[in-house]
């Protein structure tokens, strides 16, 4: 996975909900295509889910099978 433009996000700590997701909107790629791959993405803490979400997007694009774990919920 390749983070896109990471220079352009902002610090995620400082936005509320609305601006976590669109700060994230598009920020993720696949390095190569994932075809009938199965998955695990792992975020560390959880809280509003705009990483996630978008980095299992990118994912799915590629052609994997995503699911979700998180360590902690904020």
């Amino acid at each position: 996975m390749r983070t896109l433009n990471p220079p352009t996000a902002r610090d995620q700590r400082i936005l509320d909900r609305a601006e976590r997701k669109q700060n994230m909107q598009g920020r993720f790629t696949a390095c190569e295509p994932l075809p009938g791959r199965r998955l695990i993405l792992i975020d560390d803490v959880f809280t509003t889910g705009a990483t996630m979400d978008q980095a299992s997007i990118a994912l799915e694009r590629a052609g994997a099978q995503v699911r979700c774990a998180t360590v902690a919920r904020a």
